[in-house]
This record gives structure tokens, sequence and C-alpha cells, in this order.
């Protein structure tokens, strides 16, 4: 994600949501795996259930320029090039 986010800066905003993580765990990921885009904590997973996750950890949402929540991606990418064709398919004009 983190690369991804460097590549697309200024083309593609990425928001990391904490859900159901304590502020000190999520503290202490993010002082050891930092990131160029801001974190909102989400204990009781109620933005997440907005975009339709929880159903797997992590889960990604892809929103359009217009905000319309295009695909929810549940669990982990495989690879960097999966993340970038799912960016360039559902969040890329």
């Amino acid at each position: 994600m983190q690369a991804q986010a460097l590549k697309r800066r200024g083309k593609v905003l990425f928001l990391g949501v904490n859900s159901r993580d304590s502020t000190d765990e999520a503290r202490k990921f993010l002082s050891c795996s930092p990131t160029s885009f801001a974190h909102v904590a989400d204990p009781d997973a109620k933005v997440a259930r907005e975009f339709r996750g929880g159903r797997a950890w992590p889960t990604t949402a892809f929103y359009d320029g217009a905000g319309r929540l295009n695909y929810t991606m549940q669990g982990s990418y495989r690879s960097e090039r999966a993340l970038a064709a799912d960016i360039d398919r559902y969040a890329t004009p």
C-alpha cells in the first residue's frame, strides 16, 4: 500500500482505517511501518461497515473521484501488482 501511495501521490488519496484495533497497537504498528498517508481510529468498526468492511482483515475500499464506493476487497493482496490493477480499475478516472 505504501509503495502505491508514493507512486500515485497527488492522483489517488489513501486513508488507513484502523478498525477494531486499539490506538496503542495501531501506533506501535505505524511506528514500525510508517506510511505517507493518514490513519483514523475506528474502534467499533462503524467506518468499516460503511464500505462493507470487516468480513476479513485487512479490507481495502475503492472510491471513484465522485466519492462513490466502487469495490471492496476482503483480505490481503497477494502482490503490489494486484493492488495496482485494482487501483487502476476502481479508483482512477
